[in-house]
Order: C-alpha cells, then structure tokens, then sequence
C-alpha cells in the first residue's frame, strides 16, 4: 500500500470511530440532495461532460486498433455504425469527490456510461450478424487512462452494493443506469478505504436523472452523511445541444479513425491538457 492510500485508509478509519463514540449515525449527517439544470452552452457543466465523453471515445479508439486486426469485421460500417448509434445516445455522468486527506483535500472523478460496455456491445453485434457465440473480446476498460484522479466506474454486483435500481414508472431496467455505475463505484472505495469519508460530491449528468437514480441519490447520501449536488442539461436546451455536437465531433474522428491509421488528439475547448487523456 502506498503512503498515499494509508493516509486515506487512516483517515477513514479515524473519522468511522470518532462518529462512533459521539453516538452519530451517518444517516443523521445526510444533507439534502441539490439539482441544478443547466441551459447555457458556455457552461462548464458543457466541458465537463464532454471531457468524459472524450475519454470514452479514446479507449475505444485505442481498442478498435488492438482488436480490429484479430476482428476486421468490428470496423466494417454496418457493424460499426450499429454500435455509434447506440453509443452517442448513451446518458454520460462525472461524479467528483473531493474528501478529505491528512494536511489538505484530493478530489477523485469517477466517469461513467450508461449501458452495456463497448466490448460487450461489439461482440453482441458480431455474433447477431454471424450467428455464433463469439469468444470473449479484450476488455475496452483496458484502454482507459485511471489515474490518482480519474477513474473509469465500472458495473458493480448487486450482491456487493446498498445502491439498487429501483422499480419505476416507465417500466425500463435501471440498473446499467450511468449515475448507479458511478455511485456504487464510489460506495465501493469508500467502504475499501481507498477515499476517506466526510467530503462532498458533485455530480454532472447529460439527461435529467430518473426516479431511480433521484432514489440512489438519496440512499447514498443518507448512507454516508454527505450532500450532493447534481447539475443536468436537459434535451431541447442549448446545453444539451452543445454538449451533443462536442459529442458528435469527436465521434467523427473515431468513426474517420477505426481503421487504426493514426491516434485521436485531444480535442481545444475541453478542459486543460493536463486533465485529458492522452493516446500514444
């Protein structure tokens, strides 16, 4: 364990028994949860969104040039456009959660997708088309660039969480929800001790959250006795509208790219270089 990680698990393991011996639950902290709409295409919310989007794109760029000579038929039209499709409708998510660390604080950003992984879509399409069960493909999480401060969320077992998708009116399965990716990725290192507790998140969201996700929401932060705020661009306004075309402009360039000629190039008017990821 580096010192880093022992600091935080110390910490963590000093705030758990201090709230223990003042008799204090973590429910009994909870503030309530603030949701913010966002209508300006200048906003941040804009570049933060679509800064994790752009990330997405590139781990699937650099695994379409690992796996497309072993698969040619990936990066045929009808199979890649079948998967585009899908992948530009997905709802994108940034949880970031600044906690505190011995002497300072550290904010950690979790990034998120709705849906199936990208590989997992893949070999779906390639095994519809061909009529076979498909071995299983390498991993596009693989080719994510985590860092000390950014981290891919990935799909955690019901069986391993409090988080839980909740039956709702429009009848749709939640539970490949973004924001319950998110979430329960966070919940997981918590409870592991890679971040502390006691610090505060916000939350950026490319759709209006649904009931279910309000109730994750609501859970997770009576569970560990902190507020969040989550700010949303909805459809229609010039938010969405801005962040859709920042979305469709880098898809273009995986789309021009799949064939594996040259590595994407992050993209001017994101966030600083040194935030974006960078592809050999």
């Amino acid at each position: 364990m580096t010192r880093h990680r022992s600091q935080i698990a110390h910490f963590a393991r000093r705030t758990l028994l201090l709230l223990a011996m003042a008799g204090t639950s973590a429910a009994a902290l909870a503030q309530e949860v603030e949701y913010i709409p966002v209508d300006d295409a200048d906003s941040a919310v804009v570049a933060e969104l679509s800064d994790t989007f752009t990330r997405y794109a590139y781990s699937v760029d650099r695994w379409l040039k690992l796996e497309s000579p072993k698969e040619p038929y990936l990066t045929q039209r009808n199979v890649f456009s079948s998967f585009e499709s899908g992948f530009k409708r997905a709802t994108v998510a940034r949880l970031e959660y600044t906690f505190p660390i011995e002497g300072g604080t550290e904010t950690r950003v979790y990034h998120a997708m709705s849906g199936v992984e990208p590989d997992e879509a893949f070999a779906r399409l390639l095994s519809a088309k061909d009529g076979v069960s498909l071995k299983p493909l390498s991993s596009v999480a693989d080719q994510f660039r985590n860092t000390r401060w950014d981290v891919r969320a990935r799909s955690v077992d019901e069986a391993e969480s409090e988080l839980h998708a909740a039956e709702t009116a429009d009848g749709l399965d939640h539970s490949a929800d973004a924001e319950l990716k998110a979430f329960r990725t966070l919940e997981r290192e918590l409870k592991e001790g890679k971040v502390a507790a006691g610090g505060q998140l916000r939350v950026r969201v490319s759709k209006i959250p649904c009931e279910s996700c309000r109730k994750v929401f609501a859970k997770f932060t009576d569970r560990f006795g902190m507020s969040a705020e989550i700010a949303y661009t909805e459809e229609g306004s010039e938010a969405y509208a801005a962040f859709d075309e920042r979305r469709k402009a880098v898809f273009r360039t995986v789309r021009n790219n799949r064939a594996g000629v040259r590595p994407l190039r992050p993209l001017e008017g994101n966030l600083p270089p040194e935030r974006l990821p960078v592809c050999d």
